[in-house]
Parts: structure tokens; sequence; C-alpha cells
């Protein structure tokens, strides 16, 4: 549990230091779910590969892949919304960062993270496909993670205080 949080707090870290100051950047309920869909399926996906559990991952993206399609898509838009014009080099730098920080923590503490993964992979082997998102969101919950939902009359990708940044795209007030 405790490297997890660590890890999201390395991955918050990285996005916010390469779109704008932490913080500042907060998904709406539905694009938090694909964000923290992706950092699920890059978990398995690593332990597919540094644990040997590759049949655990096939099965897993095969139970579930209209619905990690769909919430592939979502974070595209989110990016997209939040980017503009720079959206898609920022969804794979998203992309590419999480999977990097897994495979080095997988290497670094490979029996915890080995434990930690056939623990997720057990409870998505139970998962009706219909609890997909509650399953993710509980995940999100355990992990502390790198974008925080929304509040209030933020707009999801930025708050108001992130206005005079370069990089992400200004949303319209609230």
């Amino acid at each position: 549990m405790r490297v997890r949080i660590v890890y999201l707090a390395l991955i918050a870290g990285l996005l916010s230091a390469s779109t704008a100051r932490a913080g500042e950047i907060c998904a709406g309920p539905q694009d938090h779910v694909a964000l923290t869909a992706r950092l699920v399926q890059t978990e398995l996906m690593v332990a597919a590969l540094s644990c040997g559990t590759s049949h655990r991952y096939n099965n897993f993206v095969r139970k579930f892949q209209p619905i990690l399609a769909l919430q592939n898509r979502r974070m595209g838009q989110f990016f997209q919304r939040t980017y503009g014009g720079d959206g898609t080099r920022q969804t794979n730098d998203f992309v590419t960062r999480t999977a990097n920080e897994i495979s080095e923590r997988s290497l670094g503490e490979r029996t915890a993270f080995c434990a930690s993964a056939a623990e997720l992979f057990d409870q998505a082997d139970q998962l009706p496909s219909q609890e997909f998102e509650t399953f993710v969101r509980n995940y999100a919950m355990r992990t502390q993670p790198a974008i925080a939902v929304c509040q209030g009359g933020q707009n999801a990708g930025m708050t108001s205080t992130a206005a005079k940044s370069t990089r992400p795209k200004k949303n319209p007030p609230a």
C-alpha cells in the first residue's frame, strides 16, 4: 500500500513538472476513472512482464477490453481538453511516465510489487465487468491518485490558479 502511494506521488510530481504547478490540474469524475484505469492497466502490464503473469494480464485485457478502450478514449479526451493541440503529446508523456515509474518500482521491490499485483489480479478476476468503474474508484481511493478530482466550481483540466500557465489551455469560467 505504502509503495503505491509513493509511486503515485512520483507520478503526480512528474505530471505536474511537465505541465503546471502541482495541485493545479484536476479531472472530472469520469476523467478521473479513465486516468486511474490506465494506472491499473499499466500496473498489471508491468506485472505481466516483471512477475511472469502474462497469462493473467491477457485474461484481464480480454475480460475488460471494451471498458479499457472506452477509458483510453476518455483519457485522451481529457488531455485534449486540458492541453489543446499538445494533448496527444501530454497523453503519451503520461502513459510513458506511468509505465517507466511502475517498471522502476517493480525492479526495486520485485517481491512486494509482484505480491501487490497478484492481489490486484485476484480482485479483477472476481470482478463482474459492470463493476469495473467501482473497482477503479476504490483503487484510486487506496492509492492517492496523481490527479485530483475537481471540487465545487472547478472546471476539469485546470483550476483558476493555473490560468496564467502557458502549457495547459485555459478553461472557461465556471
